[in-house]
């Protein structure tokens, strides 16, 4: 059983001073005050892993589709032509997009719908 420790933040409070130390001559010096900040609580729950996941997703396929597709319909389906090879990669990155598109308007309704739940409970 692993388990990850704990990240420590330094925080310095100015004006409250140590008796009898300063880092400079005359001046007070601060104290720092550790805190402790589990994993969990230093994630920001605002954007779900899922959504993350999807949009790497897209990214690279946004990425290498269009090439992929370009060099191998030029190579294998039109032995050459670049005119239409470059047509099919534009229509390859068109579906890539609006498969993105889609997908966001549908986790946009899903929160949505999440959040008018939320409300009905606490009422």
């Amino acid at each position: 059983m692993s388990t990850k420790p704990d990240t420590t933040a330094e925080v310095s409070t100015p004006g409250s001073a140590v008796a009898g130390s300063s880092d400079v001559k005359g001046a007070p010096a601060t104290v720092t005050e550790t805190t402790m900040v589990s994993e969990s609580e230093s994630h920001d729950p605002s954007v779900p892993d899922d959504v993350i996941a999807k949009l790497v997703i897209t990214t690279l396929l946004m990425m290498a589709a269009p090439i992929l597709t370009y060099y191998m319909a030029r190579d294998y389906v039109f032995q050459g032509s670049s005119f239409y090879a470059a047509l099919l990669a534009v229509v390859v990155a068109n579906v890539v997009l609006g498969a993105f598109i889609f997908m966001a308007a549908r986790e946009e309704k899903r929160g949505a719908a999440l959040q008018a739940e939320a409300t009905k409970k606490t009422e």
